[in-house]
């Protein structure tokens, strides 16, 4: 987190917030009774850091708090707006907040769950708040499909696709294993895919053959280069069209020529640096038999 200089107004804010009598105040007046319920406020502690961003102005500052909420481990944030007029995006800069302080907490305690977050926004301009205080009211989605948002995102694990599922959708089966890391690390693997391939390549789609193949090709050391040739060779042989098979050459020359001039240009360089250095200590070792003879 990238320190930000602390203004007065932030010292003032967070020197008032930890005085005891003040901080019960802000606990009486501006949390529900549900929550003040279940807040030690014995135990409430400041935490000495902060997560404003250095490119807002000197009118915002932050205070957070560990304190026990319903026994467990939480915090509760507090944040003070100059603004002098309402901002619609807010729900949206306090989630960036929020974020950044978990990323903090799990920093500090790593291995722990991400406990309680309570926010608080001191808001001091003149017009009266209006805009939705709810991040979910940003979205442009009915109450049906709210879900959408606030549930599990969803998890596709490459290794879980059954061969039936990728031979049912053999397209979907192609981009997974195009993009699949086992597959650079091991040619043999494509025969997980090589129903899919065979599909695409009988369909004669040469547009996404031609483009899984150059990112492998890119994508690939070039004393593999072979192997993976091969190894579709043997696989798709059949309905390998000749078209791919150029390409394949092609790609496999270009790469064996970059490297090839990459290696050149590499030894070309440690020459030169080993002749400079070279150069240097001939050079120092002159001076110091000159100097030696003048005494």
């Amino acid at each position: 987190m990238t320190k930000r200089i602390c203004t007065p107004q932030d010292r003032l804010f967070k020197s008032l917030l930890a005085h005891t009598e003040v901080a019960r105040d802000f606990v009486a007046v501006c949390l529900p009774d549900t929550l003040k319920a279940q807040l030690d406020i014995d135990q409430l502690s400041p935490e000495p850091t902060t997560f404003v961003d250095d490119a807002l102005d000197e009118c915002v500052c932050d205070c957070l708090f560990s304190v026990p909420i319903a026994n467990q481990p939480s915090y509760l944030y507090v944040l003070f707006e100059a603004q002098s007029t309402p901002q619609r995006d807010m729900p949206i800069r306090l989630m960036k907040y929020l974020t950044t302080i978990m990323e903090w907490h799990l920093k500090n305690h790593p291995g722990t769950k991400v406990p309680i977050i309570y926010p608080v926004i001191f808001y001091s301009g003149e017009r009266r708040y209006r805009y939705s205080t709810r991040f979910l009211d940003l979205f442009n989605v009915s109450e049906q499909m709210q879900h959408t948002i606030t549930e599990a995102f969803r998890l596709i694990e490459i290794g879980c696709i059954s061969d039936t599922i990728m031979t049912k959708h053999p397209w979907l089966g192609a981009t997974v294993g195009s993009l699949d890391p086992a597959v650079r690390r091991d040619f043999e693997v494509i025969k997980h895919y090589a129903a899919c391939f065979r599909t695409i390549a009988a369909a004669e789609h040469h547009t996404i053959m031609d483009e899984i193949l150059s990112c492998w090709m890119e994508t690939t050391q070039f004393d593999s280069t072979a192997v993976l040739t091969q190894t579709l060779k043997r696989i798709l042989s059949d309905q390998w069209g000749e078209q791919h098979m150029n390409l394949l050459e092609k790609v496999q020359h270009e790469a064996a020529t970059t490297a090839a001039k990459e290696a050149l240009e590499g030894g070309l360089a440690l020459g030169k640096a080993e002749g400079k250095a070279k150069g240097m200590a001939l050079g120092r070792a002159a001076t110091e038999l000159y100097l030696l003879s003048r005494c």
